[in-house]
């Protein structure tokens, strides 16, 4: 599970390179949806809590690029539908 988080964090973080590199000391955040309620649940809050238990372990040994790792987990509901609906990273203006 560690690995897939791990993974998801590299895709993540290659498409969004170029922002990145602009804004230096700001948190680097990772959305994650998942069905924290539902019928999902049992199974989704366990990959949740491991991309929490990743991001403080990232964090811990400095973040990334000296910038620390901000987890922000929006719940779908256990419903398949919500998952592209559901708002995964805020920016700040």
């Amino acid at each position: 599970m560690k690995r897939m988080v791990m993974a998801a964090c590299a895709a993540a973080f290659s498409v969004a390179g170029v922002h990145l590199a602009n804004a230096e000391g700001e948190p680097i955040v990772i959305g994650v949806a998942s069905g924290q309620t539902g019928t999902l649940a049992p199974w989704d809050q366990g990959a949740a809590r491991g991309a929490e238990l990743a991001v403080e372990d990232i964090n811990a040994k400095g973040g990334v690029l000296g910038r620390p790792l901000k987890l922000v987990v929006r719940d779908t509901k256990s419903d398949p539908s919500l998952g592209p609906t559901v708002v995964l990273i805020s920016t700040q203006k």
